[in-house]
């Protein structure tokens, strides 16, 4: 039995309570951005899929007034370029459309094939999202392993040390001895043992040598990767910043735009026929609702990704798994 063993012993627990962490550390942080991922494709689908249904509610508007159009040139009321313009920027808004379509059935399709189960045309998650700043009081899940790989290596070398040290301990033996079967012989013997290695040709400044230089190694990574970690929250405040900016201000010019297209529609029927003022609110129209609905997700994913970086989102978060 070992009394003393160069702190070898003690060294090896503490690194697997280090790796019992660290395994912890991986899997919440593996949980943490699967969260964020389902978020990004439940965000996705409900983006294309309200563009969508948004898209072919105005084309079924539109689209009666491409023969009045029609009618009116061959009539004498419009000029030949009307005809021209609107179709052209009619038949820009259905390929549009068609596209946004496509979109659509990729994006729900990747949504069904993730949450398994139908998309079933739902909603934007109605979530309040605070004013962020950046938090270098909280840490990123890469941060916290770097530091836990680093008492690691310290653990490391102290074991590659303690090889080379001294030690000492208690032998026993119980010897049972069958030479004659009708006889009970045995004996226990024991004693103090003592050992420490005197030479050993550069082998144990090597491996400790070896031990500190990866000790250095993985202290300097938790500098990079601090660096890393401020990098990427910075590059997510700024976005979810720039998105609380915007986010009215587009969606007030949205609600503008959509406004005066009801106008322009409403005296489609009067002298002052404008179709291609029509068309061209409409088209304007589509890109605002998409401009709204990008600030939207850049908003909502921002700061699922800034508590993510924080270690925070599983407390704001879960997931059925």
């Amino acid at each position: 039995m070992p009394i003393y063993s160069g702190g070898t012993i003690n060294a090896q627990v503490r690194k697997a309570l280090n790796n019992k962490n660290l395994s912890g550390t991986e899997r919440a942080n593996a949980l943490s951005s699967l969260i964020l991922d389902a978020n990004q494709i439940y965000l996705n689908a409900v983006k294309s899929n309200t563009l969508y249904v948004y898209g072919e509610k105005l084309v079924t508007e539109i689209e009666p007034y491409l023969n009045k159009v029609r009618e009116r040139v061959n009539l004498g009321i419009s000029d030949p370029i009307e005809l021209a313009l609107f179709s052209i920027k009619y038949n820009t808004l259905k390929s549009r459309v068609q596209s946004i379509k496509t979109a659509r059935q990729r994006d729900i399709g990747i949504f069904e094939y993730f949450f398994e189960e139908d998309f079933n045309n739902n909603s934007f998650p109605n979530i309040f999202v605070p004013h962020i700043e950046m938090n270098k009081q909280k840490e990123s899940y890469d941060v916290k392993g770097a530091k836990i790989d680093l008492e690691s290596a310290k653990e490391d070398t102290k074991i590659a040390r303690g090889e080379f040290l001294p030690k000492f301990g208690i032998n026993t033996r119980y010897t049972v001895y069958d030479i004659k079967d009708e006889d009970n012989d045995s004996d226990i013997r024991g004693g103090i043992f003592f050992s420490m290695p005197l030479f050993t040709f550069g082998r144990a400044s090597a491996k400790i040598s070896a031990a500190r230089a990866r000790e250095k190694a993985t202290e300097t990574n938790i500098e990079i990767v601090k660096k890393d970690d401020d990098v990427a929250e910075n590059e997510i405040v700024n976005i979810v910043q720039s998105s609380e900016n915007t986010r009215n201000e587009i969606f007030n010019s949205f609600k503008d735009t959509k406004n005066q297209r009801r106008i322009i529609k409403n005296r489609l029927d009067s002298t002052t026929f404008s179709p291609e003022s029509y068309v061209t609110s409409v088209i304007e129209e589509m890109s605002l609702l998409d401009q709204s609905l990008s600030v939207e997700i850049n908003l909502l994913q921002g700061y699922f990704s800034y508590l993510h970086q924080n270690q925070n989102l599983l407390n704001y978060l879960r997931v059925q798994l």
